[in-house]
C-alpha cells in the first residue's frame, strides 16, 4: 500500500483480472504497464512498423477494455493477450502487402532459431527479466538490443543506426557479455553468437 492507496503493482494477473471486470481503471492501467512492452516487441518482429505497431497494440487494449467483463481471472492474462497479439497481426499481415506476408513467414522460421535473443528468452521464460537487463545496458548496446529483441538482423540494425556491420557485430557481442551477468540462458547463446555471426 501506497500512502494509503493499492500497490497494484503487486497483484498478482489473476487479482488484476478480477478487478478490471468490476470496471477497475488502476487495474487496466497495471496490466498495460506489465505487458505493454512485451506485446510491442512481438507486434514490431512481424510488422517493422513503429506507427502501425502502436495501432495495433491500441487496438488490443481497447478491446481488452470492451470485453472486460467476460475475462475469466483463472486463465492466464498473458496467453489471452499473446493470442490477441497474434491474431491481430495475422490480420493486419493479410490486409497489408505481399512484403509484410514474407516478413511474416521469415519470422516464424526465426522463431525457431537459436540465435534470437528474443526467442530464447521467452523459451526459458526470462522475458522480464531480459527487459531488465536490457535497460542497464549502454546505450549503443541497448538500442542493438532492443532491435534484436523487435527481429532485424544485425545487417538491418547498422542501416537503421547508421553504424558499420563490424561495430554492431562488436556491440552485440558486447551486450551479450554484459547480460550473462542477469541471464542465465546467455551463457549458451554467446557460443551460438560467435559460431553464426556471419548470418547476422
Amino acid at each position: 500500500m501506497i500512502d494509503g492507496q493499492i500497490d497494484y503493482s503487486l497483484k498478482t494477473d489473476s487479482e488484476l483480472v478480477s478487478l478490471l471486470k468490476e470496471d477497475d481503471r488502476s487495474a487496466f492501467t497495471a496490466i498495460y504497464e506489465r505487458y505493454v512492452r512485451l506485446l510491442y516487441t512481438l507486434i514490431m518482429r512481424y510488422v517493422k512498423n513503429h506507427d502501425d505497431s502502436q495501432d495495433i497494440l491500441q487496438f488490443i487494449f481497447e478491446k481488452l477494455w470492451l470485453i472486460r467483463k467476460d475475462l475469466n481471472p483463472e486463465m492466464p492474462i498473458k496467453n489471452f493477450l499473446y493470442a490477441m497479439t497474434r491474431n491481430s497481426v495475422l490480420n493486419y499481415v493479410r490486409d497489408h502487402n505481399s512484403a509484410l506476408q514474407h516478413n511474416y513467414q521469415i519470422v516464424q522460421q526465426r522463431g525457431q532459431i537459436e540465435d534470437d535473443i528474443f526467442a530464447q528468452a521467452e523459451k526459458h521464460g526470462e522475458i522480464k527479466e531480459l527487459f531488465a537487463a536490457i535497460d542497464k545496458l549502454p546505450e549503443q548496446q541497448r538500442k542493438v538490443a532492443q532491435f534484436r529483441c523487435e527481429g532485424f538482423s544485425n545487417k538491418e540494425i547498422s542501416k537503421m543506426m547508421g553504424l558499420s556491420l563490424n561495430t554492431v557485430n562488436t556491440h552485440y557481442k558486447a551486450c551479450l557479455k554484459n547480460l550473462k551477468k542477469h541471464l542465465s540462458f546467455i551463457v549458451e547463446f554467446i557460443l551460438i553468437f560467435i559460431v553464426s555471426i556471419w548470418n547476422l
